[in-house]
């Protein structure tokens, strides 16, 4: 249902002469895929070798498959959901750039320059009269509808996500306090510390990189949304014709009342404040924690 909802939508905005670069699009999807399949191969491979001085080869594949598998498959729903929003907000980049064309012809004055505007619309590949007020509508209409797509995507993955930052937090600060562990021991064996270290921090990267850029994805779109509105206000500075200008204050209003935010469950918004949010909460607890077992370690050595 979604991805039909998701293909009407692209057939309207190419009606109404928003163009969609699909090739890059899906250029994006092919380096995620092979970056999951090195990720994967390399996490794997860095496991077995570690768990192989232990429990021997075979077992060794047997548990990296076991317990990794369930994080792999958790990787490919946050990708998903990640080329999802970046989908989005590359239509919202293309009502954009259509609304700033439309800003530029009416600054310089092309809709009288009948050659100009001529080539203008055989580029959008579309069909324009000279009166806007029928396609901005349509365009008012599919970046509302835009907007409740957002929130559909939001509303299947939104409890993954959830999940997803909750494990996020939790094996970033355990992982690097491992790390911390390793590194002020002085009786591991400078062989097994740096294999250990090299894990550990493949696991912190990934899942940082992964926390990133699901922000990422969720922060560009609301931006792109939020421009729409700066565009369409200096198009109602520009244009003279009150039935246009009737019909951008309703595009106004519709976006006001409409705010785009990705909230999983409710709980927090998906955006670059929350990447300095959580930065700040996994050192605070990293350093909470470090000091707790050094000052237990301290009180340790004085009973011995």
């Amino acid at each position: 249902i979604l991805n039909s909802k998701l293909m009407r939508s692209d057939e309207l905005l190419k009606n109404s002469g928003v163009s969609i670069n699909i090739q890059r699009e899906f250029a994006l999807s092919m380096k995620f895929a092979v970056g999951w399949f090195i990720y994967s191969f390399y996490i794997n491979a860095v496991a077995v070798i570690w768990y192989d001085k232990s429990f021997g080869l075979l077992n060794a594949f047997i548990l990296v498959l076991t317990f990794h598998h369930g994080f792999h498959v958790n990787y490919i729903v946050d990708l998903t959901f990640f080329l999802l929003i970046i989908h989005m907000k590359a239509r919202f980049e293309g009502i954009n750039k259509l609304l700033s064309d439309l800003f530029n012809l009416q600054v310089n004055n092309l809709f009288q320059n009948m050659e100009a505007f001529h080539k203008w619309t055989i580029s959008r590949q579309t069909n324009f009269e000279n009166d806007f007020t029928i396609t901005f509508c349509s365009i008012k209409r599919i970046h509302l509808e835009l907007k409740i797509l957002c929130n559909e995507i939001m509303k299947i993955y939104g409890f993954s996500i959830s999940l997803m930052i909750l494990t996020m937090f939790f094996l970033v600060i355990v992982q690097l306090f491992n790390m911390y562990t390793v590194i002020v021991n002085t009786e591991t064996k400078l062989s097994d510390k740096s294999l250990h270290l090299l894990s550990m921090s493949s696991w912190v990267l990934i899942a940082l990189l992964k926390f990133f850029c699901i922000n990422y994805a969720c922060a560009e779109a609301i931006n792109e949304w939020n421009k729409t509105g700066e565009i369409i206000h200096k198009l109602e500075i520009e244009y003279e014709d009150s039935k246009f200008q009737r019909e951008i204050q309703k595009f106004s209003i519709q976006i006001l009342q409409n705010p785009l935010k990705f909230t999983p469950c409710g709980f927090l918004d998906l955006d670059y404040y929350f990447i300095r949010d959580f930065a700040g909460s996994v050192m605070a607890q990293l350093v909470l924690l470090i000091q707790t077992t050094s000052r237990d370690n301290s009180s340790s050595q004085r009973k011995n």
